[in-house]
């Protein structure tokens, strides 16, 4: 078999670590068989961190393989993927004796992994463009594994799934191709793992450290055939995911957490396209490279002089010259941080890079999940899940009348009662509207309306940082389908107690539908008058309130 040739003679013959632990997975039993302490740490009773931790959590595993699309036999954990690189070069190549080849520029512990373990590394440098030489990776000789960082880092260039199956049955009989798809999760193109049926020798590498925003638990992922997955388990420590890190890990990963990070993504990808535009307009920046991950590598025959710059400010970004000449590669960070970053180069920020409000909250508890964010003066659009269908629906008609951009996610115990679910919405709301007016200089403060159909809502509000509620309406029915009409008092005088705003309605009308929407409507354009702007009192950073505070 061409793997058995592949694999290390000392890995084929050798067996896997192996403890009672591992043959046993009933949790009731008592346990004598691990040296462990029988009881848990101070202030950790209840827990079970004086035990050691499944090798491979069958939770997490489960969750990773459902995101990745892969089976569950072609998945191994690992502590991070710089691990998943030494266990790769570990297994396959014989120190003195075999070789890797990878294509700088690229990351670089590629090539320090394999000095550590004795073992020689072959360099296909990239051709102009920073595309993949892939005529002589196909041909290079006594090489075991081949590293490609797919979008590569530090150039941000995105090799094509077509070459990498050209490579891969190029190479099929005499190495191993491995594709680092630490930041897939920021570029519009496919995995990798879609070439895994056609492609027994590719291994592909995946992390929870970059857009998961996990690189504090170090948890990767090798995905493979399921031999090449049983041969690597072999050299894997016995327990290499702890406990607390792979409970976090399910945390981030719940279907809030998968809605959360869409819309990171999708700020990440307008983030990097206003810094793109802002470098290229800058006399002192030659070249901006184009860039399918969360960072931009530029290049400026001032890049020693800028690094200097920029850190005397307080940013740190990399000096990647020693790869590309004169070149710096700097990590899109959040909105605040990027300005200060174009501000140290002198570079003048648009108006909406300036103005641009945003707030975002998240709470849990026994009964709901909830991730909200909003953006004032955005036309980003709306994505809200509830699991409410009309709650919903009226969300959406204080999101468009309001102006904002609304991105709200919750799961809650709606099958019981839409209470918990309704209630908690409205304090992260307005727990992420208050973030989002900062310190609310310049803001008209107070907003008032609307009509719809038969019914009507007065309703006026006042952002003045104290909570107040006055709510006024019989609705002629308890419920608008499944949604209960008393629910709408209770979202608003959760909203009022969080956001910290005197919200007044008093609606009239004869249809319950009409009656709700309008007071959602309301409040949507209420909101929008009071979040505007007044011009001369931004200006002379003016609170409107005599008092000087709200």
């Amino acid at each position: 078999m061409w793997l058995e040739k592949l694999v290390r003679p000392e890995v084929l013959s050798s067996k896997s670590y192996s403890s009672a632990r591992m043959e046993n997975q009933n949790l009731d039993l008592i346990l004598l068989d691990a040296n462990e302490s029988p009881e848990p740490p101070y202030g950790e009773q209840g827990s079970r961190l004086n035990r050691y931790p499944d090798p491979q959590p069958e939770g997490l595993k489960r969750r990773l393989c459902e995101i990745y699309g892969v089976e569950r036999n072609q998945l191994l954990m690992t502590r991070g993927i710089d691990e998943g690189i030494d266990l790769l070069i570990r297994s396959f190549c014989r120190p003195g004796l075999d070789a890797i080849a990878y294509a700088p520029p690229t990351y670089s512990y590629y090539k320090v992994a394999a000095s550590f373990n004795a073992v020689k590394s072959i360099e296909i440098p990239q051709c102009s463009g920073f595309s993949l030489d892939l005529k002589a990776l196909c041909e290079v000789t006594s090489v075991k594994l081949i590293f490609i960082c797919r979008p590569n880092n530090p150039t941000g260039s995105m090799p094509s799934l077509e070459d990498l199956k050209v490579l891969c049955t190029s190479r099929s009989e005499d190495s191993l191709v491995v594709v680092d798809e630490a930041y897939i999760e920021f570029c519009d193109e496919d995995s990798a793992t879609s070439l895994l049926a056609d492609c027994p020798n590719l291994v592909i590498m995946r992390t929870l450290s970059k857009a998961y925003g996990l690189a504090g638990i170090r948890i990767g992922s090798l995905i493979a055939s399921e031999e090449i997955i049983k041969l690597l388990k072999k050299v894997l420590p016995p327990y290499p995911i702890p406990t607390i890190c792979a409970t976090k890990a399910l945390e981030v990963l719940s279907p809030v957490g998968m809605f959360y990070l869409k819309r990171r993504l999708e700020t990440n990808k307008v983030e990097r396209a206003l810094l793109f535009q802002r470098l290229m307009s800058s006399p002192r920046i030659e070249r901006v490279f184009p860039s399918q991950a969360n960072f931009l590598l530029f290049t400026s025959p001032h890049s020693k002089q800028i690094y200097r710059e920029l850190k005397e400010s307080g940013l740190v970004v990399r000096d990647r010259s020693d790869d590309v000449p004169n070149s710096l590669r700097v990590s899109i960070g959040r909105s605040q941080d990027n300005e200060l970053f174009l501000a140290a180069l002198q570079i003048k920020s648009s108006d909406l890079e300036s103005t641009q409000r945003r707030g975002s909250k998240s709470r849990k508890t026994n009964e709901t999940e909830v991730f909200c964010e909003v953006l004032f003066d955005s036309q980003k659009g709306n994505l809200i899940s509830t699991g409410i269908l009309f709650f919903d629906h009226m969300l959406e008609q204080l999101a468009a009348h309001s102006g904002i951009s609304l991105s709200l996610n919750a799961l809650g115990d709606v099958g019981v009662d839409v209470h918990h679910t309704v209630e908690d919405v409205a304090i992260v709301l307005g727990e992420a509207l208050k973030e989002a007016l900062g310190n609310k200089r310049g803001i008209e403060r107070y907003g008032f309306l609307l009509s719809m159909d038969e019914s009507q809502t007065n309703l006026s509000l006042d952002l003045s940082g104290r909570a107040a509620i006055v709510f006024d309406c019989s609705f002629p029915s308890e419920r608008v389908g499944d949604f209960p009409t008393e629910m709408i008092s209770h979202f608003f005088e959760s909203l009022s107690a969080s956001l910290g705003a005197g919200i007044h309605i008093k609606t009239v009308g004869k249809n319950a539908h009409h009656m709700a929407e309008s007071i959602f409507k309301a409040f949507g354009r209420s909101l929008k008058q009071a979040v505007e702007i007044n011009e001369s009192r931004k200006k002379a950073e003016q609170l409107p309130s005599t008092k000087g505070l709200l």
